[in-house]
Formats: structure tokens, C-alpha cells, sequence
């Protein structure tokens, strides 16, 4: 979705800060459909065809890895398009400033 006017404030928000798309590594798929392509602003994730049902899931990660640093997507864009192509991009979790790598940032209770 290149066209993200559709899109609630908050979605567009979050979507700004993110790349047109991300790869992902799925581990409760079946070998062969573990990597995916998120899509910023789209709903759900799409398989490719970089997953091979003999690969190790240490190389299919890595192929991920070396994918989204072609594209320069970062660990926390990468977290962020998972949680907005699965919870909605208008979410906390499509934030990417609310990750610490792929982890969410645990604020403090001075902070909240």
C-alpha cells in the first residue's frame, strides 16, 4: 500500500517511520513457508519464496536478516511492521521507537 491516506492518524504516524517492506522469519510456519514479506500499511504478512524446507531455522534467519539489511530495516522496524501487519498500524506495537531491538522498551514508572 503505497497510498496510506486511508489510514487512521495514528496508523499514518507510525507508518512514516517505517520502510515499504520487511522480511520476517515466522517459526510456527511449516519449513518452506517461514519467511515472509511484511508490507507497510497492509494487513497480515505474504510467504516468498526465500524459505527452503531443508534449510536450518539459524540460515533462514539469517537470510532474513541479510534481506532486511539490503533494504536497511532496522530489528525495530522489523518488530514494528510484525505488530501493525497483525494488530493494526494505528497500535503501540507498530511504533518502532517502542523497541529496544526486537523487544518492546519497558518504561519505568517515573516514565508513565
Amino acid at each position: 500500500m503505497n497510498d496510506l491516506s486511508d489510514l487512521a492518524p495514528e496508523a499514518q504516524a507510525n507508518c512514516a517511520k517505517l520502510p515499504h517492506q520487511a522480511y520476517a522469519f515466522i517459526a510456527c510456519h511449516a519449513p518452506g513457508d517461514r519467511i515472509v514479506c511484511v508490507r507497510r500499511g497492509e494487513r497480515g504478512y505474504f510467504t516468498t519464496t526465500l524459505d527452503d524446507p531443508c534449510l536450518s531455522v539459524e540460515r533462514a534467519k539469517a537470510i532474513v536478516q541479510t534481506y532486511n539489511d539490503k533494504l536497511g530495516v532496522t530489528l525495530e522496524q522489523k518488530s514494528a511492521m510484525i505488530a501493525g501487519s497483525l494488530f493494526g498500524w494505528h497500535t503501540p506495537g507498530a511504533d518502532p521507537d517502542r523497541y529496544d531491538g526486537e523487544r518492546p522498551r519497558v518504561r519505568s514508572r517515573s516514565e508513565a
